[in-house]
């Protein structure tokens, strides 16, 4: 059974709102989606009118820490490649389908990009936003696995 050598916990990728764990291998990353915007739903009741959406947004705050929470304790409790089968939007990248790895900066933020090879020789860029506490750690975590694959 194949085990994680680092993770990166909470990163978005694609927008904003869709947050996923990467669990870095010793030969493939693993991404697990956490978060959603189609993880929870909206309803309209009859509160909705009364107080507003305020109700609507705390139900959907509980919905999503729960969502949440069940995931991180799949972490703990499943293997890697049954976590992503239980993780509907999860998946796996090889370390030979990167080409490349890069950790850049910009409007606050900073982005770690992989550039792809993909079936056709066609390069594709996959980018996941890090919170600024775990830039430290990714760049280490890269050095690590990506040291021949890294661009400056």
């Amino acid at each position: 059974m194949e085990e994680a050598v680092d993770v990166l916990y909470g990163v978005s990728g694609h927008t904003y709102d869709m947050v996923y764990d990467l669990f870095f291998t010793p030969h493939r990353l693993i991404v697990i989606r956490v978060h959603s915007p189609q993880d929870v739903s909206w309803s309209v009741s009859p509160w909705f009118f009364l107080f507003g959406s305020w109700m609507e947004r705390n139900r959907e705050k509980n919905q999503r820490l729960k969502r949440l929470q069940d995931i991180r304790l799949q972490e703990k409790t499943l293997a890697l490649d049954e976590l992503v089968k239980a993780s509907p939007g999860s998946f796996i990248i090889l370390y030979t389908d990167v080409s490349s790895v890069q950790i850049s900066s910009s409007f606050f933020q900073y982005q770690m990009k992989l550039q792809l090879l993909s079936e056709a020789s066609k390069k594709r860029m996959m980018a996941f936003t890090l919170p600024n506490e775990q830039v430290k750690t990714a760049r280490e975590i890269i050095n690590k696995v990506f040291s021949t694959k890294l661009k400056k």
